[in-house]
């Protein structure tokens, strides 16, 4: 099955769809910020003590499994919570990043009951609904390399392979996340990542992984990093792992493709 042939029809409808997600080089945008400015709340509320705690509460427990949700109050001004690190990231940059996000949506969506942000390393969210174990796949961040592979047709059925492998992979480990590589030519190869957040079920997770891949180019485009609100895809012609457990050595004759489940915080 070859993911990205099957997709094109859905390619071509995008094209007629003004989008309006970033599309921008890593280096100017690196993370995206969503603030729901239909539920506000005001200075001194209950809701408002009660964010804070959700967010101290999110920032003080990332960094122990990479992932954490929470809710608090009653009915009445319940804040739900949710925050999640990329699964090879180490505590140390877990907690940075988690620290990062809340500090931003606090500082960036006053008065807002609803919120969210995701960069590279983590995502954040918050909400006055409960939103837990419901995905929303769209990107909110479309990073891409801007260089194409000399074969575009041959890496486009090699990634396609890739993504849906990596896809499957992070669907069924309980981490939600999976990253690996597989051979291009003989000198190239290709490197991906797959994460859910770990509050979606299996089935919930792939088909997030399966609509953010719809978003994939064609055009042979080596390197892309998509960032949704539920679920990631990245691919690069480079290793992009954070863990030095996770530096992969290029892949034997035998062997074209690799694929490796989440690594334990360490």
């Amino acid at each position: 099955m070859k993911i990205l042939a099957l997709y094109a029809p859905y390619f071509l409808l995008l094209s007629c769809i003004p989008q309006n997600y970033h599309s921008i080089k890593a280096q100017v945008i690196d993370n995206f910020l969503n603030c729901n400015g239909t539920v506000n709340y005001t200075s001194g509320s209950v809701y408002e003590h009660r964010l804070n705690l959700t967010l101290n509460s999110l920032v003080a427990n990332a960094s122990l499994t990479g992932f954490y949700m929470t809710n608090v109050g009653d009915t009445n001004d319940k804040v739900y919570g949710l925050v999640q690190c990329r699964g090879d990231l180490s505590k140390n940059d877990c907690n940075t990043c988690a620290k990062t996000a809340a500090t931003k949506t606090r500082q960036l969506c006053l008065s807002q009951k609803e919120a969210s942000i995701g960069y590279v390393n983590c995502s954040l969210q918050y909400s006055n609904r409960r939103f837990f174990s419901t995905f929303n796949s769209f990107p909110r961040l479309n990073l891409h390399n801007y260089k194409t592979a000399p074969d575009p047709v041959l890496y486009n059925r090699q990634l396609g392979n890739l993504v849906k492998n990596l896809s499957s992979k992070a669907a069924s480990d309980p981490s939600r996340f999976a990253i690996g590589f597989t051979s291009n030519t003989d000198f190239i190869d290709i490197y991906g990542m797959a994460q859910c957040t770990q509050d979606l079920a299996e089935n919930s997770c792939l088909i997030c992984l399966q609509e953010i891949a719809f978003y994939i180019p064609q055009d042979g485009t080596v390197g892309v990093t998509l960032l949704s609100r539920s679920c990631n895809l990245r691919y690069e012609i480079y290793s992009f792992s954070v863990s030095p457990s996770r530096n992969q050595t290029p892949p034997s004759p035998q062997t074209t493709l690799h694929i490796f489940h989440a690594l334990h915080h360490h």
